[in-house]
């Protein structure tokens, strides 16, 4: 007969902390869900917002969502829970922009932002590579986009440059587009400045860096 040992008090004390660190991930995933499908309903209601077009309202919804999901991946393939590469987002939600015959160049040093930055970093991307598609660089046959990003001491920025595109005015811009950024970079307690020059677009967001 096998007699089993008695549990000591370290042994107690570890499966608690286990099934405490397990309760935390699930209440955080569980977050993570919620915010999703908040920010999911947001999008149908303001890409839908004044406009007849139906097939239209259909792409862009399909698109912003394709986007957040590329991101929501991303995040999920962390080793650490609750933070996720900036890179890793970005060269997620472009990847379909980048499989085509349009060059889009990604650099930047690692740098880690918290799960809740994902969603708003996607949509910023994905409005800013819808933009160049209809009207902008990726609109002409030579244009091409860098994207670099750096981290200086408590802030983070992100810099899209087109080049190559044709002459595009700040008027262009869809106002559906433009809201969508302007929130989302509030979201990230950021803002997102533009010039429009000879070379293309450049688009410049700004955030602090906060801790996963």
């Amino acid at each position: 007969m096998v007699k089993l040992s008695a549990l000591t008090p370290r042994d107690v004390a570890m499966a608690r902390r286990d099934a405490t660190g397990s309760a935390t991930l699930i209440a955080e995933h569980r977050h993570e869900i919620r915010n999703l499908f908040a920010v999911i309903l947001g999008l149908v209601s303001v890409s839908g917002r004044g406009r007849t077009d139906g097939q239209g309202v259909m792409r862009d919804i399909h698109s912003r969502v394709q986007a957040l999901s590329h991101a929501y991946q991303a995040s999920q393939d962390q080793p650490e829970a609750g933070s996720v590469g900036l890179g890793d987002v970005l060269f997620a939600v472009l990847a379909p922009r980048r499989a085509g015959s349009r060059p889009i160049d990604l650099t930047g040093a690692p740098v880690d932002v918290p799960v809740d930055a994902a969603a708003p970093l996607a949509l910023i991307m994905n409005e800013l590579a819808n933009n160049a598609a209809s009207h902008g660089t990726l609109s002409a046959p030579k244009g091409r986009i860098d994207v670099s990003w750096t981290c200086v001491g408590s802030e983070i920025s992100v810099r899209w440059q087109e080049f190559g595109g044709p002459c595009v005015q700040s008027d262009t811009e869809d106002t559906t587009s433009a809201v969508l950024i302007r929130h989302a970079a509030q979201q990230l307690q950021g803002h997102l400045s533009r010039e429009w020059n000879s070379a293309g677009l450049c688009a410049t967001l700004h955030f602090p860096m906060r801790q996963p």
